[in-house]
Formats: structure tokens, sequence, C-alpha cells
């Protein structure tokens, strides 16, 4: 009868360890940030998707990224974020852009061009949605959240030149004008475990806690 028993008790103990390494554990998820700019702006939206020119007058208007920051790139109060896919909306228009870049200069101003300041180019840099002169933006890194920021100094400038933003249809937004611009960055909420993951680890919990309590009679 030992010999029996022994055997048993061992098995009772694996079987009490693979359970807990089957046990569902939530997963874990990198944290993105989205990188929002917004204001109210005039353009349009042209190309060969757009069979006549889509146009909004003094619109509210939104561009956000959702990025890993272990994308940022630089250091030393310049950071960039390049070739990222953003969505634009606009009303009840909403367009995905392409290939974009966000760059930060977190410099103080010292008068020779050299200043805070935070920028949405296109992909040839030749459009240029940009902030300056903001304190807010002083030693920022793309790297946290920050404090919704614009034309707090009444410095909010846009310019624009060449063609606009590729959007992924292969289309073009064109921002020609723009009387506000802000940016703020927000975290991505975690995602939490779904009820029936808890109950399937409290499944598991209990029935290791009956499988503990035979081992110990």
């Amino acid at each position: 009868m030992f010999h029996l028993k022994y055997p048993r008790r061992q098995m009772l103990k694996s079987a009490l360890i693979a359970g807990i390494l089957l046990l569902p554990v939530p997963a874990s998820f990198a944290e993105p940030l989205v990188y929002t700019f917004s204001g109210v702006a005039s353009g349009s939206i042209v190309g060969p998707t757009a069979l006549t020119s889509s146009s909004f007058s003094n619109q509210s208007f939104s561009i956000s990224f959702t990025e890993d920051t272990t994308a940022v790139t630089g250091s030393a109060g310049y950071y960039l974020l390049s070739g990222i896919n953003g969505t634009f909306i606009e009303d009840s228009k909403s367009e995905t852009i392409t290939d974009a870049f966000m760059e930060v200069n977190g410099n103080p101003n010292t008068g020779s061009g050299v200043y805070e300041s935070i920028n949405l180019f296109n992909s040839t840099f030749a459009t240029d949605m940009q902030i300056i002169y903001d304190p807010a933006l002083l030693g920022y890194e793309l790297l946290t959240t920050l404090a919704p920021t614009g034309s707090v100094t009444g410095q909010t400038i846009a310019n624009y030149s060449g063609t606009g933003y590729s959007l992924s249809n292969g289309d073009t937004l064109d921002l020609t004008s723009m009387s506000s611009l802000n940016f703020s960055v927000t975290d991505v909420p975690t995602p939490t475990p779904e009820p029936g993951t808890w109950m399937l680890l409290a499944m598991g919990i209990g029935t290791l806690m009956m499988m503990r309590r035979r081992l110990c009679w």
C-alpha cells in the first residue's frame, strides 16, 4: 500500500506544478502614445478617388498618430518620428495620412532660429504644420505625455508649400489656412482581461487548492 501511495503523491505534485504553469496569465501590452494635432482649418482633399475636390472651410479637424515610443529617434533637444501613419478627421470625413514626419525641437529660443517647436511634415518635408515658441515644448522628447499645448503665446504658425499630406487611397490632403492649432499627447488605455479570463484563473486556483489539501491528507 505504501508503494502505491507514493507514486500517487508524486503524480499529484506533478499535476500541481503543471497547473501553476498552465494558469491563464493576463498578457502584457505595450503602451504607445497618441499624438494629436487639432484646430480649425480650411483646405481640400484632391486626387484620383476624390472625383471632385472635397473642400472644407473653417472647420474643426484633428490628426492623430498612435506610435510606440521605441520608434522615437534623436537626442539633446531634437526628436523625430519618421514615416508615421495617422488619421485625419474633419466633420464626417476620415482619411489615413501616410508617411508623415513629426519633429520636436525642444531647445529654448535663442534668437538665432532655434526655438521650442513641434512640426508635422509630409513625406517630402514640403508641408509643415508648426507650433513654435511654446514653453511646454522645452525639453519635450515625444516619450511621455504632455499637457495640451497650442497658441498660448499667439505664435501658432502653419506654413504650406508644395504638395500636401499623402493619403492611403492615393489622394492628397491640402490645408490652405489655419486659425488655430493645438497639440496633445495621451496614453493608449491598457486592455484589461475579460471576465472569462478571471473566471478561468479563479477555477484554476480553486482546483490547485483542492489538490493541495489532498496532498496534506
